[in-house]
């Protein structure tokens, strides 16, 4: 209601905007999670902009301000955290899953204000575990982070991704990049490794409880991409700069009215492209 305030600052601006004449700043409520979860597809979302639909602002207004809140709580605890080490370790969060929750779940992620996070000198790195969207041995498959980690390049900052890809000890029907054979367990570690030392990432490797990593070739594997990254990164003659010109840029805000769907053209062109 402090955030409505400041928004609107008179009941007459909010009931104009949420189209509710009995709504006041003392009496705003959070939309329904009934109402937020129908919001799962783009469509549904840009309609909400067309004259007359109901609730578009109140939806809205809710996931800004979980977005905005919950920053501004990471932000906090990141500061604590670097006056109480001196500056001498690196802070980050997880946070920034623009590209992988955007329409599905867009007004419950509060992952939509990656801006002040990135602007903020407390918060050196974002985490995450590679896209679920995408994972496959072949094809189009890839491992990439779930949100513009090229931002963060910009910023001197960095992504830390989790890689958890599913190995082929795991059962037939565990998804989430599940290969069917050893080589393709090998295959997948690669490609994350690969593309993290191409765009200056970090990785670290989760079992999340139900994944083997017994294999012997796999274990190999993992400890010869281990001595490259210490081979590698600490080199200052490895350029990382990308040479693509085509920008696309991702706005909190906009991500509210425009949606991308798992699968969608959008989610193929940013993250399988890398444009």
């Amino acid at each position: 209601r402090r955030w409505l305030t400041a928004k609107y600052g008179s009941d007459e601006a909010l009931q104009a905007a949420w189209g509710q004449p009995e709504v006041t700043l003392a009496t705003a409520a959070i939309p329904p999670r009934s109402l937020r979860d129908e919001i799962k597809e783009p469509m549904q979302l840009r309609q909400l902009y067309l004259p007359g639909q109901a609730n578009a602002r109140w939806i809205t207004d809710y996931a800004r301000h979980l977005s905005e809140d919950d920053a501004e709580a990471i932000e906090c605890f990141a500061h604590a955290l670097k006056e109480a080490c001196g500056g001498k370790l690196l802070v980050g969060s997880f946070y920034g899953y623009a590209m992988e929750l955007a329409g599905r779940t867009v007004a419950n992620t509060g992952h939509l204000d990656a801006a002040r996070l990135i602007a903020s000198p407390d918060i050196d790195f974002f985490c995450s575990p590679t896209s679920y969207t995408f994972r496959q041995v072949g094809g189009k498959g890839t491992v990439l982070p779930m949100g513009a980690d090229a931002s963060l390049r910009l910023h001197d900052k960095f992504w830390f991704v989790e890689m958890d890809v599913r190995t082929f000890a795991t059962p037939e029907n565990a998804g989430y990049g599940r290969p069917d054979t050893e080589a393709g367990d090998l295959l997948q570690q690669d490609k994350e490794a690969i593309r993290s030392l191409c765009t200056g990432q970090a990785q670290w490797w989760f079992d999340v409880g139900c994944i083997p990593y017994t294999n012997p070739a796999m274990m190999a594997e993992i400890g010869r991409l281990v001595k490259l990254f210490q081979q590698t990164v600490p080199s200052h003659e490895i350029s990382r700069r990308q040479r693509r010109i085509i920008p696309i840029i991702m706005i909190g805000r906009w991500l509210l009215i425009s949606g991308g769907r798992e699968g969608d053209f959008v989610d193929e062109i940013v993250m399988l492209e890398g444009i």
